[in-house]
């Protein structure tokens, strides 16, 4: 319920507006509910899975939305903690981005409630740390962007094949290897949000959109 409440603060283009939330009584059992608005469109996970046809620069914009909702985020003390294309929808019509699912996402100032050396999230596109029950920042979530912009640039998964043993070792393929086409310098800018250690990648995803950015136009 505290995340709930702080979640239900957001209000941004690329976030899901959440309408009420609290507890119920049904047939005697107390549930916890949230309302949240309704989106007409499909996930980001069913995009990829039809091999839509995408334009560089619609991909591209795509995942600047991404980190403009979830820096709108950060910024009000919530880590995602589950960033993934089935947690993405693209709106019918104008293709916008909005982020679902802050079920599991953790206000920063709630660490004492978080249970330590808890692993929630999803291992193929979860920071090493996160993967490893440690503490966590928003960097974590950054490292979830990369994995979702390299799938986005490839149609493949960056760590199809992962496992917690393998979590600060995998390195992806390189992007231009599976998709000749693309600028090489999204090789890099891939390979800095994938950084194992968190101290290696982008510090605020601002520095991902500005190179992103870049490339767009």
């Amino acid at each position: 319920l505290r995340e709930a409440a702080t979640c239900a603060l957001l209000s941004h283009p690329n976030t899901t507006t959440i309408h009420d939330y609290g507890e119920i009584n049904i047939s005697g059992i107390n549930l916890l509910f949230i309302a949240m608005e309704y989106i007409k469109g499909e996930t980001l996970a069913e995009v990829i899975g039809r091999n839509a046809t995408l334009t560089l620069e619609q991909k591209i914009k795509l995942v600047e939305e991404l980190c403009d909702g979830l820096s709108y985020a950060h910024d009000a003390g919530l880590i995602h903690r589950d960033i993934k294309p089935a947690n993405l929808m693209v709106t019918d019509g104008a293709g916008h981005l909005k982020i679902l699912d802050f079920g599991i996402a953790r206000a920063t100032d709630l660490e004492s409630f978080t249970k330590t050396g808890a692993i929630v999230g999803t291992l193929s596109y979860m920071s090493p740390e996160q993967a490893q029950g440690h503490s966590l920042d928003h960097r974590s979530d950054i490292f979830a962007v990369g994995t979702v912009l390299y799938e986005l640039l490839t149609y493949r998964r960056a760590f199809p094949g992962r496992d917690l043993r393998t979590v600060t070792q995998d390195k992806p393929i390189p992007v231009t290897e599976l998709a000749p086409s693309v600028d090489p310098i999204l090789d890099d800018i891939v390979a800095s949000a994938l950084a194992p250690h968190p101290d290696q990648r982008y510090q605020h995803l601002s520095e991902l959109v500005t190179r992103l950015g870049n490339v767009r136009t």
